[in-house]
């Protein structure tokens, strides 16, 4: 459920962007606020966190990989990698590639024993050493600025499918990454994959119905962290840098990421507080979605790239941002429709099935659901 609002909130983020066409020309406007404050980085950040904890659910029902089973697990990471990279040919925010190679080094979590490591590790990684590191050791470099020269959106605006697909190749890549890494979100997702499987050590899922209050608690210390660091940023930036540019661009780099790691606490405590307390109804259609988060993410840009960019319909200079929201709103209330319908007749979301049948394989992995038996009159 969890995988499944994150994948809607991403939809939202990337709505309102017009799948990066936005940052041609940026107008922050009431919508495009509201979309950003509520969801830009942390539905990604959500994503990571359950990837962790997938990984920990491999490990708890399989037991500490052998040399086979790691085999295997690359395998999936390396098919997870090549949808992410062939999907990032049509649209290079993709974070599949990222998620992939980031899952490699979890095999090295099944040999720490204890998860006070792994959390000093990820709060390491929440603490950003490569823009430190940079900021302190070479000043000079710039690196905690996050801006870049992006050569490849004038081909987004204007160019064809086939420039389009060319650019992404290498070009379109390049601001990508550099954001990734200089936005500290890059370290972050590997932080969040640590916290994940800390998750499924500890039971947090299972505790939810004993521990509400003191989930409750920690939203509330959640959204307080959220309200200092956000009232607090500026005048400790501009005292701890005293004026200079590079440092402030730094620190609050940082410090931004910690707001964003709260808000994410925030909501993964609130949702699943909604469902302890009777609101499962309302939550579970995004359970459907989250079996096919793969195949949901794929499928928005395939349908909407086109809509957006200049090779297709070329909305992103007729929609406005509130277009956009209500666009976002239709298509996620569409996508809970399509997955409650599909997982009546189908066990696994189509590139689901392929992802799974490439990591087996075989292909004698079951696509439909198997039909319910209706017993006979005078049969128990």
């Amino acid at each position: 459920m969890l995988r499944g609002w994150a994948v809607c909130g991403l939809f939202f983020v990337h709505m309102l962007e017009s799948y990066e066409l936005y940052w041609a020309k940026p107008d922050y406007e009431f919508a495009t606020k509201l979309v950003f404050l509520l969801f830009s980085g942390k539905c990604f950040a959500i994503m990571a966190l359950c990837f962790g904890f997938s990984f920990y659910i491999l490990v708890d029902r399989h037991g500490p990989p052998t040399a086979a089973a790691s085999r295997r697990y690359l395998r999936r990471l390396l098919v997870l990698g090549a949808f992410g990279f062939v999907h990032s040919l049509l649209y290079r925010g993709d974070v599949l590639v990222l998620l992939a190679l980031l899952g490699a080094p979890l095999l090295l979590t099944t040999r720490v024993r204890s998860n006070g490591a792994l959390i000093a590790i990820a709060t390491i990684l929440f603490l950003q050493p490569s823009i430190l590191f940079e900021l302190f050791l070479a000043p000079g470099s710039g690196a905690a600025a996050d801006r870049y020269q992006d050569v490849s959106m004038s081909v987004y605006q204007h160019g064809g499918l086939a420039e389009v697909l060319r650019t992404n190749m290498w070009d379109g890549q390049i601001p990508k990454w550099s954001f990734l890494v200089k936005s500290g979100r890059l370290l972050q997702a590997a932080g969040l994959m640590l916290c994940g499987i800390v998750l499924g050590r500890t039971g947090f899922f299972r505790r939810l119905q004993t521990e509400r209050r003191a989930n409750l608690f920690l939203l509330i210390g959640a959204m307080l962290t959220v309200g200092i660091l956000d009232q607090w940023q500026r005048p400790l930036v501009n005292l701890a840098c005293s004026g200079e540019v590079t440092c402030e661009m730094a620190l609050r780099t940082i410090v931004q990421s910690w707001a964003q790691l709260a808000m994410t606490l925030g909501w993964v405590v609130a949702i699943c507080l909604v469902w302890v307390y009777g609101g499962r109804r309302v939550l579970r259609p995004f359970s459907s979605v989250g079996r096919a988060t793969l195949s949901f993410y794929v499928l928005q840009s395939v349908v909407f790239v086109p809509l957006f960019y200049h090779f297709g319909a070329g909305l992103a200079e007729v929609w406005t941002p509130t277009s956009r929201l209500a666009g976002a709103v239709a298509g996620c209330l569409l996508q809970l429709w399509i997955a409650a319908v599909w997982f009546r007749h189908f066990a696994y979301g189509p590139l689901e099935w392929i992802w799974r049948v490439l990591t087996l394989g075989r292909t004698d992995v079951p696509f439909h659901r198997a039909a319910p038996i209706t017993p006979r009159l005078g049969t128990s």
